[in-house]
């Protein structure tokens, strides 16, 4: 079940069509930014969701997934300013797929000839023009996209780092300092940062227990880091303390 809450009241404002809505456990939730409130939605039972946020009406339902969708994010606007029409998803399957939502039309999939596990994670960073998936056989893969110059058609997409070093699998990642960083959290009881420009470790993080999420902030200087204990650990990401 998905479920829009008024935070200052303390109850659910909207309730999603649940005719509509996921068969199975909803694993990630964003919104996708613009005139009209929407978010996307990734379940177990294979596919993705958009939602008016302000009707409860579902939008749209992205098919195409053969393992349960563990992660889902939206492309940034487009310069012209139309509404976000592209996102993105990660599988079970090991593949990501990016999709043009309206059309519930998946234009581009990868990942599943560079992946021999499940992709937990992925994102879009570079302004859209690249895309990540990290996964279960402890691996993290970068992708570079190609569109037409004037339509901005998505055309193709390329393996241009391949980032090794965890010893387990990989449940996400974040890209900062616009794109040329990136944090991982690993069930290897590890967050390492990547150099994205040389493709090389450069830090590496030690925890008590497994990683499964992370968030960069402070100005890019500190990341949070979640897991399989019951404790959040704050790190200096120039220091590595």
């Amino acid at each position: 079940t998905v479920r829009v809450w008024d935070i200052s009241q303390g109850n659910n404002a909207v309730d999603l069509a649940t005719e509509e809505g996921h068969s199975h456990v909803v694993k990630e939730l964003c919104i996708i930014p613009g005139e009209k409130l929407k978010a996307l939605s990734c379940s177990y039972d294979k596919t993705a969701k958009v939602w008016d946020l302000t009707t409860g009406s579902c939008l749209a339902t992205l098919t195409g997934h053969t393992g349960n969708v563990n992660q889902c994010c939206a492309f940034p606007a487009p310069a012209d300013g139309q509404q976000i029409r592209r996102v993105l998803t990660g599988s079970g399957d090991r593949k990501i797929k990016i999709w043009d939502w309206p059309s519930e039309t998946c234009e581009l999939t990868l990942g599943g000839e560079q992946h021999t596990g499940e992709v937990r994670g992925c994102g879009v960073f570079d302004g859209g023009r690249k895309v990540y998936s990290c996964s279960k056989d402890s691996t993290i893969c970068v992708f570079m996209l190609a569109f037409d110059e004037r339509t901005q058609k998505l055309l193709s997409g390329h393996l241009i780092l391949k980032l090794e070093g965890h010893t387990g699998l990989v449940d996400r990642c974040a890209v900062y300092r616009q794109g040329t960083r990136m944090i991982s959290a690993s069930w290897d009881k590890t967050s390492k940062v990547w150099d994205l420009e040389k493709g090389t470790e450069l830090m590496t993080l030690h925890d008590d227990n497994k990683v499964r999420g992370v968030v960069v902030y402070a100005e890019e200087k500190r990341a949070v880091t979640a897991g399989s204990g019951d404790r959040l650990k704050v790190w200096n990401l120039e220091t590595g303390e």
